[in-house]
């Protein structure tokens, strides 16, 4: 299976990256303010074969503006209590507020990626408050400028930390959580694990990570019922080709949370590929 090569990213350009930036390690619920409860919209109920099903929580790790955001609202519109996870935390009841005022439920919850104890408490508050998640999107990643020959080691740590532990701690915290040993964990890669940048070093390096690590998942868990895959967007969000803008592709990782079991893959490779297709062969 081929791939384009890729023009070196600029900032601001880069599929689900966070800028460092301070941020308290504490859970925040969408409209806590000053010890009041939020208001969430209505139960998330689903018909199947004429009964009413309540749906499971989403949990979207790594929510901005861009696709973070489109992926929270894409689960909620289909009928997902929806957890946000970020450091911006005003930032976050903002957006989670939003999907309330459309009638759908979200909480937001400021933990930081790099703290596996932070994101793992927040990850289990979020499913003990919204019910067992059927959905896990780690989509957070660290942006940093940085050459092979001038990493600091400090920074490089913190940029694992982000952009591949908390993926390992984010699955292995919602593994068990899922009802009956079902649902999906996918994770948001990008095209320099291919193609690396010798202009962003630590984060093709994590993006290489991070796509070994959930293959190696996804071999764990052939013949269960866990959907796990990564979603290599080999392009620049946002910009001017309507396959990237952010609703286009949080559309790609719904679809791949209802693909057929049949079809599941460990690697969708956006946008060479589409989300349904033909079982691969082994």
């Amino acid at each position: 299976m081929g791939h384009q090569a890729l023009p070196h990213p600029s900032p601001g350009r880069l599929h689900g990256v966070r800028r460092p930036g301070r941020g308290r390690n504490r859970p925040l619920v969408a409209g806590r303010t000053s010890g009041r409860r939020a208001v969430t919209g209505p139960q998330e109920h689903s018909a199947v074969g004429g009964a009413i099903v309540s749906k499971g929580s989403a949990l979207i790790v790594g929510v901005g503006p861009g696709l973070g955001l489109a992926l929270a609202r894409a689960f909620a519109r289909d009928g997902n209590p929806v957890a946000l996870f970020g450091r911006g935390a005003e930032r976050l009841e903002e957006y989670a507020s939003g999907l309330v005022a459309e009638g759908h439920t979200a909480n937001a919850y400021q933990a930081d990626a790099a703290d596996p104890k932070a994101l793992q408490a927040a990850l289990v508050k979020a499913a003990d408050e919204l019910g067992a998640p059927e959905v896990l999107v780690y989509n957070a990643a660290l942006l940093a400028a940085d050459t092979p020959t001038g990493l600091d080691a400090q920074d490089f740590a913190r940029a694992l930390a982000v952009n591949v532990t908390g993926a390992m701690v984010a699955a292995r915290t919602v593994l068990p959580l899922l009802p009956d040993d079902r649902g999906s964990l996918l994770f948001t890669g990008g095209g320099l694990a291919l193609d690396p940048s010798p202009e962003y070093s630590s984060l093709s390096v994590g993006k290489a990570a991070l796509r070994a690590y959930v293959q190696s998942l996804y071999k764990q868990q052939q013949g269960t019922g866990v959907h796990v895959t990564t979603v290599t967007v080999t392009g620049y969000i946002g910009g001017d080709d309507p396959r990237f803008t952010p609703e286009a592709l949080a559309a790609a990782y719904l679809d791949l949370h209802h693909q057929p079991q049949g079809w599941w893959q460990a690697e969708l490779l956006y946008p060479d590929h589409p989300a349904f297709g033909p079982a691969p062969r082994c």
